[in-house]
């Protein structure tokens, strides 16, 4: 399969499990087919799909990322934090995307000047990330974040400021992955590493920027998060990265790296969202929603490999 088809793996079978998604809700959850619920389900998955963007490369690069929660926590406090100090709005949003791609970078450097595998390496910044914004905040939520809350809560033209970040970040990602050398040598690495290196291709480099442009996407998931809960939270986040893989995985992403869609990606994070949605409206306990996506997350691993093996 050359590198073009790659690019464009296949996710028509994910189109028709959010139809089916969709059909089942309408039927079975009278108040989902509701304009206040589409709003909130965009709302709810903008930050889920604004970290996908990023997962997808790191994933298509044969990579993972499971410090998304930890990472986004941090980098969100930091910004209510110079909020609150500052009343700076670009200070605040700045500070979080400098430390989220900085974070990227630390994590793909160590990957790949160690050759640690990248489930430790990131399993591990988590855990700081997570203390650092508990000492950050003294275990306390920022809660006068002032006009940052309008990032997360205000609308232009009744459609919501999260939807018109989500659709920016959900663009570039498509032209980068798309349109430019890197987004080839993103596919080439995740295809065959050493391939990829035999043919010129910085390997270590484009691995570190996959994790940079991943590090700029949570941090701005971030943002976008707290804004909308109107509070730097320290404690936000947890399983996040579970919501944020499984709709990579599910939109056509192979764990195995080398091919991708980000298309498949944003069906991936409608599908997330939409089950989200739907055990909330039908109020099932936290419990069993974390059983219910976990049978997601394995059914779309077995999937992924059944089809590369075939």
């Amino acid at each position: 399969m050359n590198k073009s088809l790659r690019l464009k793996y296949p996710f028509h079978s994910s189109l028709l499990i959010l139809l089916i998604l969709i059909l089942f809700a309408i039927i079975f959850c009278p108040n989902f087919v509701t304009s206040f619920n589409a709003s909130s389900i965009l709302k709810q998955i903008s930050h889920i799909t604004l970290m996908a963007c990023g997962s997808t490369v790191v994933i298509m690069l044969g990579q993972i990322n499971i410090a998304y929660g930890s990472i986004m926590a941090l980098t969100g406090c930091v910004a209510c934090q110079i909020m609150y100090n500052t009343g700076n709005m670009v200070a605040a949003v700045s500070s979080a995307v400098i430390l989220g791609m900085a974070t990227g970078f630390f994590m793909g450097l160590i990957i790949t000047h160690f050759e640690i595998p990248s489930f430790i390496v990131t399993l591990i910044v988590g855990m700081i990330a997570r203390g650092a914004a508990m000492v950050y905040t003294d275990s306390a939520p920022i809660l006068e974040i002032g006009s940052l809350s309008l990032i997360g809560q205000g609308a232009i033209l009744n459609i919501p400021i999260p939807v018109y970040i989500m659709a920016a970040c959900f663009g570039i990602t498509w032209f980068v992955l798309n349109k430019t050398a890197f987004g080839r040598q993103v596919i080439a690495v995740g295809e065959n590493r050493q391939a990829a290196r035999a043919s010129g291709i910085r390997v270590s480099r484009t691995i570190i920027r996959g994790y940079v442009l991943d590090g700029f996407f949570t941090a701005a998931a971030a943002v976008v998060y707290m804004a909308r809960m109107n509070s730097g939270l320290p404690d936000s986040g947890t399983s996040t990265e579970f919501d944020v893989i499984t709709a990579v995985i599910i939109g056509g992403t192979s764990l195995t790296g080398g091919a991708g869609n980000i298309t498949g990606t944003l069906i991936g994070a409608f599908i997330v969202g939409i089950i989200n949605n739907v055990l909330n409206l039908w109020s099932i306990n936290y419990n069993w929603q974390s059983i219910i996506k976990g049978i997601i997350i394995l059914g779309a691993i077995v999937m992924d490999y059944g089809l590369k093996k075939k």
